[in-house]
């Protein structure tokens, strides 16, 4: 059935989907730019080392594998890249009779998925868990079935005077990472410095940087209060060009990730131990670590809390390239589609970091 997990069990499931989703079949992809792929939602329950990916002869855990959309377009074959490590293929949605098959792209090979010690390829495996394709406007598809979000009143609308602005001088706006040495002058740096510097009741305990293949965000920060676990999520992209502007491309990408990102907020416990197993992966393969602040024990002893304490979970996004004074509509309105998703359906709130 077509739909969307919420996290407040004392919510009528039927009928806020009633109110908020609109499910139709369909018979091809819809004439809108899609900005993430998901895998099917209960497959995302299971674990992550346990679930590993084969490409090219280079298998990797569920953890660090990445599925994106590539060559997005409004029309044509949908195209998706899976990437175990250094390895990638792509695979296309094909429509046919009423069904939906991936398949590899020309000159691409099948990648196999090995779930429970079962090794299957993994068209075939999608083909019976559909994945979830997000679009720029809000809806979504799974196989055929195509689920739209009714937006509720104008409230709900991304308002201009919402984005918050910060300085970015001395920083190159099109270099995004960091990297392992820590590199001054990115855009993942400046918003690493920035929530290191907050105090008191704002200061974080833990700051992690899990930038790069299967990341949960581009920054991880967890405050740990006496009864309140907030998470944070940064979802940081470089602008497109030198110079903030309007530019909606600029947003596609990380919009996709935040809707993507909001599967964590019924999973936080596993959040702890996601960042667990990736750090100590980095550590045993010889890289320094990627705690700002805290570490293992730390993000272990919050895994612990996270089952008995009330958390909340909110998610950043970070896009220097856009000026404030210069958005546009249709940026707008794919912000309000990004947060209808994530305020509807899981509850989380959205905030907006660019340029003045």
């Amino acid at each position: 059935k077509i739909g969307a997990k919420l996290i407040d069990s004392s919510i009528d499931t039927a009928r806020v989907f009633e109110n908020v989703i609109t499910p139709e079949e369909v018979t091809d992809r819809p004439a809108q730019m899609p900005i993430a792929l998901e895998w099917y939602e209960d497959f995302l329950s299971r674990q992550d080392d346990r679930v590993f990916l084969e490409v090219g002869g280079e298998t990797v855990p569920l953890f660090d594998v990445e599925m994106d959309i590539v060559e997005a377009a409004t029309s044509g074959p949908i195209r998706f890249e899976a990437r175990a490590g250094a390895s990638a293929t792509v695979y296309e949605m094909v429509f046919s009779d009423g069904e939906v098959a991936y398949l590899p792209a020309l000159g691409s090979r099948e990648a196999m998925l090995t779930v429970a010690n079962n090794r299957i390829p993994l068209g075939d495996w999608l083909a019976r868990n559909h994945p979830t394709i997000r679009f720029d406007d809000g809806s979504f598809l799974q196989g055929n079935e195509l689920g739209r979000l009714r937006r509720q009143s104008d409230a709900s609308r991304f308002r201009q005077e919402r984005l918050i602005t910060w300085a970015w001088d001395g920083i190159d706006i099109t270099s995004e990472s960091q990297g392992p040495n820590r590199q001054a002058g990115t855009v993942q740096r400046r918003v690493l410095d920035v929530i290191s510097a907050y105090s008191g009741a704002d200061r974080f305990d833990v700051i992690f940087d899990d930038d790069g293949t299967g990341e949960i965000a581009d920054i991880v920060a967890i405050r740990s209060g006496e009864e309140l676990i907030e998470v944070h999520l940064f979802h940081c992209k470089y602008s497109g060009e030198t110079q903030p502007g309007a530019r909606v491309s600029d947003f596609y990408e990380v919009c996709g990730q935040a809707q993507k990102s909001v599967f964590w907020a019924e999973e936080l416990p596993r959040l702890c131990k996601r960042i667990r197993l990736r750090e100590q992966q980095r550590l045993d393969a010889g890289h320094r670590s990627r705690f700002e602040r805290g570490d293992l024990t730390d993000t272990a002893m919050i895994g612990r809390r996270l089952r008995k304490v009330r958390s909340r979970l909110k998610i950043h996004l970070v896009q220097p390239g856009l000026s404030a004074t210069r958005v546009t509509p249709q940026i707008l309105e794919l912000l309000a589609s990004t947060e209808l998703y994530l305020t509807e359906t899981f509850g989380v709130q959205l905030e907006v970091v660019v340029s003045p």
